[in-house]
């Protein structure tokens, strides 16, 4: 309707595709339909640009503009330094922590992080798990086998938006275990309030640990360990 009243149509491709989303025939027809629909597209990288094309061929034939994923830094209310988060959160000062910061999602693979962290062996190290479980029982499942390993934390629910700092500046490296990635916001946001990163080597990861370096952006091949 909206190209029959003459609108243009711009996609912005954070994602290849829906996560968790198994698509159905007509889900199918839908998304063909729209890949026709679109007078332009937004790419966030050039890797992601590439793998748009390679997944939709159909896209070679439209304009595309990269546009580079935004920071965070003065987004947020930022008061807290590292000492005052780790006391809000209990941490001791001397602890390693490892976060796991956004939303709470099958695709973004906790259990192996948990089952990783738990093969560290070091009584310095925490594991911090915050964010809001798109499903509730996926939620409790989660909190569960946090709960069985040692210095596993879970806070899980709606992060309001002055709550968020805290984990961030507790952090010593945000770790995304996704089984899929294209782009993360997740990454812009702790590389927006100083904090390093650890991602798989996949959809534009490489090209992100390119441009912040590989004390910023560090990324894995295969299966997190």
């Amino acid at each position: 309707i909206a190209r029959i009243r003459g609108v243009r149509v711009v996609w912005t491709v954070h994602n290849l595709r829906p996560h968790d989303w198994v698509m159905d025939r007509v889900q199918r027809c839908v998304h063909a339909a729209f890949l026709r629909s679109i007078s332009a597209f937004i790419s966030l990288t050039e890797s992601a640009k590439q793998a748009a094309e390679d997944q939709y061929p159909a896209l070679r034939n439209v304009r595309s503009f990269v546009v580079p994923h935004g920071h965070y830094a003065g987004v947020y209310p930022d008061s807290v330094d590292r000492l005052g988060a780790r006391a809000a959160l209990g941490l001791p000062v001397a602890a390693k922590v490892y976060l796991f910061f956004g939303q709470i999602r099958p695709y973004k693979n906790l259990p192996a992080l948990i089952d990783a962290f738990a093969g560290i062996g070091d009584a310095d190290a925490f594991l911090l798990i915050a964010g809001n479980p798109l499903e509730a029982e996926y939620g409790r499942r989660i909190a569960e086998l946090a709960a069985r390993r040692e210095r596993g934390v879970c806070e899980l629910g709606l992060v309001p938006n002055e709550r968020g700092p805290v984990f961030m500046r507790a952090a010593d490296l945000l770790v995304l275990p996704y089984q899929e990635i294209l782009n993360s916001g997740a990454a812009l946001l702790a590389l927006s309030f100083r904090r390093p990163v650890l991602v798989p080597c996949a959809g534009s990861m490489a090209e992100l640990e390119k441009t912040f370096g590989e004390s910023w952006v560090r990324t894995y091949a295969g299966a997190l360990s």
